[in-house]
C-alpha cells in the first residue's frame, strides 16, 4: 500500500512526530520515523 508524502506528514502531525504505539519521538531516534512502529513489526524486532 503506497501512502502519498502529505497523508504521511498528517499522520506524523497527529501523533506530534512520535511513535503512536510506544510514545518514542523521533527527537529522541535522531530520524524520522515510518508509519508503524519505529522497529517494524514486520521485521520481528521487539523493543
Amino acid at each position: 500500500m503506497s501512502i502519498t508524502a502529505e497523508k504521511r506528514e498528517a499522520i506524523r502531525a497527529a501523533y506530534n512526530y512520535c511513535c503512536g504505539y510506544c510514545g518514542v519521538s523521533e527527537m529522541n531516534m535522531g530520524n524520522e520515523l515510518d508509519i508503524d512502529h519505529y522497529r517494524p513489526v514486520k521485521h520481528k524486532m521487539m523493543d
